[in-house]
């Protein structure tokens, strides 16, 4: 099997060593050491903290809002807006 090593991303968990060891390497190049990364859609952080994955996730929540909101104002809210503003009375 052939592992594409730029692809590839080793984090070390630990809340008490200090220092790390020392880095793979897979096919005489060093795999590259990240704090985070995301495993099956969820951000693992090296301390196991939820805060990069909540962040990801409201990024996310927020796009799809502003998706929604605009969506709704222009089915909903554009056609009334358009409607109101056609003359009614015309001077002729």
């Amino acid at each position: 099997m052939q592992i594409n090593t730029k692809k590839t991303k080793e984090t070390f968990i630990s809340s008490t060593l200090k220092d790390p060891p020392p880095s793979v390497t897979l096919s005489g190049e060093t795999v590259e050491r990240v704090a985070t990364l995301k495993l099956l859609g969820v951000h693992v952080s090296k301390g196991l903290k939820w805060a990069q994955h909540i962040q990801a996730f409201r990024n996310v929540l927020a796009l799809e809002l502003m998706t929604c909101c605009a969506s709704i104002a222009q089915s909903v809210i554009r056609p009334v807006l358009k409607y109101a503003a056609c003359p009614v009375w015309h001077s002729s």
